[in-house]
């Protein structure tokens, strides 16, 4: 018998997918800390940011900041959950728990960001959570 779209969507490891997302967004903020830091203290540092991203540039390097984000979730999914079964249900919900972890650390305006939430960025997790979990969504 078949289940209802609802009762898959129900049957998702939401906790364990908003854990993994709430890391891959915690490892992604102390680099932008990092770098935000060394770009205070280091003019080389600070003048490479700010040409990466200015246009044109600057979407490409947006769009690979949100691929690396993807990336580092299904990375961390595969290493540290290893007991849940990823297809592309799975990643489809990494996607969404990976844009509300976004969503809230942009709400929390006094943090800084490098990566923030909007289309491009959307595009570059996406991007990156199904080429690199490839093998589950075929």
């Amino acid at each position: 018998m078949r289940r209802s779209p609802f009762e898959r969507l129900r049957q998702l490891p939401w906790m364990e997918l908003l854990w993994i997302a709430a890391l891959a967004v915690l490892i992604i903020f102390v680099i932008e800390v990092l770098l935000l830091e060394a770009a205070q203290r280091i003019l080389l540092v600070r003048e490479i940011l700010q040409l990466l991203l200015t246009p044109p540039l600057g979407l490409l390097v947006i769009i690979g900041m949100g691929f690396c984000a993807g990336v580092l979730g299904v990375l961390l999914l595969e290493n540290i959950r290893k007991d849940i079964i990823i297809n592309s249900g799975v990643l489809w919900a990494l996607i969404g728990c990976l844009l509300l972890q976004f969503f809230v650390r942009q709400a929390l305006s006094f943090l800084p960001a490098l990566i923030q939430l909007n289309q491009s960025t959307l595009v570059g997790i996406v991007l990156g959570v199904f080429i690199q979990g490839k093998r589950y969504w075929r």
